[in-house]
């Protein structure tokens, strides 16, 4: 989705790719079912997404022309990303806003590093791993705090912001067909977050 008549600002940002809700488990169903019956979304079967203080469920609402996906998650564990996130706002929100852009080293460069949630580098020596990425490559996304995954269908590649009272931005550049979010990655955001949060905790 773009915004019509508005000009992408210096970051570089060109459309909304998804939005992130967070639900209380007792919601998680209902959440699901609004967009479905009200809307028509299909809806994705559900994902277990493991964050260190204890499993994030998550499955996408997505409109049948694909333009618009609503991840939901929900979580059982207390001190878990998404029920920090409920705590902070005193319930159900948005947590997450994902914007697609078309060069994501430019934006993470525009974003400023301090702005940034830094990746251990241990996840880069991973990736070298599961992929064999060119050098000059690896370098750059380590040094951005840039995320990537590839599937059959194509490359994906994506930053998250720091939280601010539980709310957070991504920045994500899709190429060729590649359709999904980065799932393999998720317990990395989680956990790099609960790092963040457990730092805030020792100031």
């Amino acid at each position: 989705m773009s915004v019509a008549g508005e000009e992408a600002g210096d970051i570089g940002l060109q459309r909304i790719d998804h939005i992130g809700q967070t639900v209380s488990n007792t919601d998680f169903l209902s959440a699901a079912f609004f967009y479905k019956s009200l809307f028509g979304f299909d809806i994705e079967a559900s994902t277990d997404l493991p964050d260190i203080y204890g499993l994030v469920v998550s499955r996408v609402a997505i409109s049948k022309n694909g333009r618009v996906r609503i991840p939901i998650n929900m979580t059982a564990a207390r001190e878990a990303s998404a029920q920090r996130f409920i705590s902070k706002s005193k319930g159900s929100g948005v947590q997450q806003i994902a914007f697609g852009c078309d060069d994501i080293f430019a934006a993470a460069r525009q974003a400023g590093a301090e702005n940034l949630l830094p990746v251990p580098d241990n996840y880069y020596r991973d990736l070298d791993a599961r992929f064999g990425l060119d050098a000059e490559l690896l370098e750059r996304l380590q040094g951005l705090n840039i995320l990537y995954d590839r599937n059959d269908d194509g490359e994906f590649f994506h930053f998250y912001t720091r939280e601010v009272h539980g709310v957070f931005f991504e920045v994500v550049q899709r190429l060729g067909g590649y359709n999904r979010y980065g799932e393999a990655n998720a317990h990395i955001r989680l956990a790099a977050q609960a790092r963040e949060y457990r730092r805030e905790d020792d100031v």
